[in-house]
Parts: C-alpha cells; structure tokens; sequence
C-alpha cells in the first residue's frame, strides 16, 4: 500500500487564506481537489475520512485502489450524497450530528 504526504501547515491560520473553519470529520466521504497531487492520480476521485489530524488536515483512504493519503482540507471538498442517504453535518450549530438528505 502506498501512502503520501502532504504537510499540513503549522498553525490553523495558515491552514486557509479566508480563515475559514475546520469541518473534516471522520467517516465522511470527500473528493480531492488538487491537480498536482501525485501527478493528477487522486484529482476529482473520491476517498473517506478515516482519521482527522490538526483540526485542518486528515488521512483520506481513497475508495479506488485504497491508497491512505494525508491532505489539508484545503485540498478537498465534500461529497452530497443522493437523496435518502445519509449525511453529516460539517458546519454550524449542528456540527457532527447525523441527517438525512430529503
């Protein structure tokens, strides 16, 4: 198994050019979203959370080939899933409670 690394930067400040806050959470599905990543080999694929590091950065095992990677959210976004299925909430007051999409 392959595993890469992407550093995470040092502190939460530097983790986004807008401040934004953390919303990984373990056991959700993202999509990387960084083209030079391994030569374009994870751009646009898709992976789950399987351990959150630093609040801005997370260990992603890649649904196709089940590679383990380390990206900072930076790198993803997150994946609506179809109705009826479910979903967790990333962001807010609701933050890490468990839904369903209707």
């Amino acid at each position: 198994r392959q595993k890469l690394q992407q550093d995470a930067p040092d502190s939460p400040s530097e983790s986004s050019s807008s401040g934004s806050e953390p919303w990984l959470c373990e056991g959700i599905i993202v999509k990387v979203m960084n083209q030079d990543l391994a030569g374009g080999k994870y751009y646009r694929k898709k992976g789950k959370v399987v351990r959150v590091r630093q609040q801005f950065a997370a260990e992603i095992r890649m649904v196709e080939g089940r590679d383990l990677i380390r990206l900072d959210q930076e790198m993803l976004e997150t994946v609506i899933p179809n109705l009826g299925k479910p979903v967790m909430v990333v962001k807010g007051p609701f933050r890490g409670k468990a839904a369903r999409m209707r």
